[in-house]
């Protein structure tokens, strides 16, 4: 049998959307470079994430929709929380599964 999923809840709205923030990596053709270094690029955008992995900064609540909210998942010491095992410790400490 498949396990359940674990549901986030935000301790200020009560919300179950999780945004994770990230950085990607994308790139662009570079068409033309002129004497004084004006790059032209191509429309055509690369993503180059295969190549780079990308880099999770940190998991915050996105049900807010004007994100007046703000809430981000923070360790014990009050650090941003960005690996993928911690959120599970988080949500199975703080959120109250079904």
């Amino acid at each position: 049998m498949a396990e359940k999923s674990l549901k986030f809840t935000c301790p200020n709205c009560g919300g179950h959307k999780l945004l994770q923030a990230q950085s990607v990596m994308k790139g662009y053709e570079v068409k033309e470079i002129n004497p004084n270094g004006y790059v032209i690029t191509g429309d055509k955008e690369i993503d180059l994430e295969d190549l780079s992995g990308g880099c999770t900064y940190y998991f915050t609540c996105a049900d807010c929709a004007d994100n007046t909210c703000g809430f981000t998942l923070e360790d014990e010491e009050g650090n941003p929380i960005s690996e993928y095992a911690k959120i599970v410790e988080w949500i199975k400490a703080n959120c109250p599964q079904e």
